[in-house]
């Protein structure tokens, strides 16, 4: 079965919940209902993985360290991208999602994505769009 590639975007002060929930609900989505079908990847629609823009350690918010295991340069084409929220000023974040999702749409490897939080301001201005979270409700 094809699989849809799905790329979670870490960056310096990601919010771990906003990449961790993301990956656990694609990572563990079956097309078959039960527990036997978690069991292998066999009934995974999604084949799921953390990119960043420079490889090495990435250290998310509570000081928790995460290696991505792509740079957006040696991923596989990208079919959704997850931009999670971040804490800091929210141009570096979104001067960072723009860097790789401008780098994979030139390589013609992104079909798609989806912000948490202030991430989803991020893909609502690059398609002018109104975005929305909890924390603000915005036009693009």
């Amino acid at each position: 079965m094809p699989r849809h590639t799905v790329g979670i975007f870490l960056f310096e002060q990601v919010e771990v919940l906003d990449f961790a929930g993301p990956f656990e609900v694609f990572s563990r989505t079956r097309l078959e209902p039960g527990l036997a079908s978690r069991r292998s990847d066999e009934q995974a629609p999604f084949s799921v993985f953390t990119v960043a823009e420079t490889a090495g350690m990435i250290t998310a918010t509570g000081g928790l360290q995460v290696v991505p295991q792509y740079t957006f340069e040696t991923a596989p084409a990208i079919d959704l991208l997850v931009i999670p929220g971040w804490v800091g000023h929210p141009s570096v974040a979104r001067s960072r999602a723009g860097v790789g999702m401008d780098s994979r749409e030139r390589r013609g490897g992104l079909a798609g994505h989806v912000g948490v939080l202030g991430g989803a301001t991020v893909g609502a201005r690059r398609i002018a769009r109104p975005s929305a979270c909890h924390h603000t409700l915005g036009g693009a």
